[in-house]
């Protein structure tokens, strides 16, 4: 399982991005309320992308899985063209070009960091910068 996610993720960030994703992607057990997270080290003045970890709990929902990849690797791409560790602007734009995103129903804005579906179990996405 291991080997097709991460072989997923590579195809869908080379397809998102034109580039080869260069860092391991793995399943986590541990992840109960959390759908991924992507992580980096600080090298100068950049952020270097180091893994990402997907909750093992996606296996079964290729739909989140493919969300949740997206985020992340959103997230992996900004670290490292930008140093940009946040759910900003440019987040967001990229968010919004591949459907990474969902509609909050109270406000009807989008969506960058809550998943607000009632299909989809409610979770969170974050990063950690390594030291």
């Amino acid at each position: 399982m291991e080997k097709d996610l991460e072989k997923l993720a590579k195809n869908l960030y080379k397809e998102m991005f034109n580039e080869v994703l260069e860092i391991p992607v793995t399943f986590n057990r541990g992840f109960i309320t959390t759908l991924g997270r992507a992580f980096y080290r600080p090298v100068g003045n950049r952020c270097e992308p180091t893994r990402l970890e997907i909750a093992s709990s996606l296996i079964d929902n290729l739909e989140l899985l493919l969300f949740t990849l997206k985020h992340e690797l959103i997230h992996i791409y900004l670290y490292d063209k930008f140093a940009d560790d946040t759910h900003g602007k440019r987040f967001q734009n990229y968010a919004t070009k591949f459907g990474a995103y969902t509609i909050n129903p109270y406000t009807g804005r989008k969506s960058f960091t809550v998943l607000y579906a009632s299909t989809l179990p409610k979770g969170g996405a974050f990063h950690v910068c390594e030291a």
